[in-house]
């Protein structure tokens, strides 16, 4: 519920104080040493808990429509580092870091 209530007070903030986008992408490439795609973060999503799920669905947060820059629905750790629309807010980055965290 903590989570959630951090995701809530993150879509009204206008800075991000908790994360960056530098230490998220590192925390991936730290976990993952492939090219994320589609498959492989709809399945982690679903082994998230419930309460993160949801919020993830209802918040409308979809990482390919934002890091995917060639729509192959593949992310590579260079489009994560490279696209000016990836991880650049704060609840992108909240999430990101949830579902890294899991």
């Amino acid at each position: 519920m903590r989570l959630l209530l951090l995701f809530l007070t993150l879509t009204a903030a206008q800075a991000c104080w908790f994360y960056s986008k530098q230490d998220t992408v590192d925390k991936i490439a730290n976990i993952i040493d492939q090219p994320l795609t589609r498959t492989y973060v709809e399945k982690k999503i679903h082994q998230l808990s419930p309460a993160i799920q949801w919020t993830i669905e209802k918040l409308n947060v979809d990482i390919f429509e934002d890091c995917d820059a060639n729509n192959d629905d593949t992310i590579t750790m260079k489009e994560l580092r490279e696209t000016s629309t990836c991880l650049d807010s704060c609840l992108k980055l909240a999430a990101a870091n949830a579902a890294v965290n899991f």
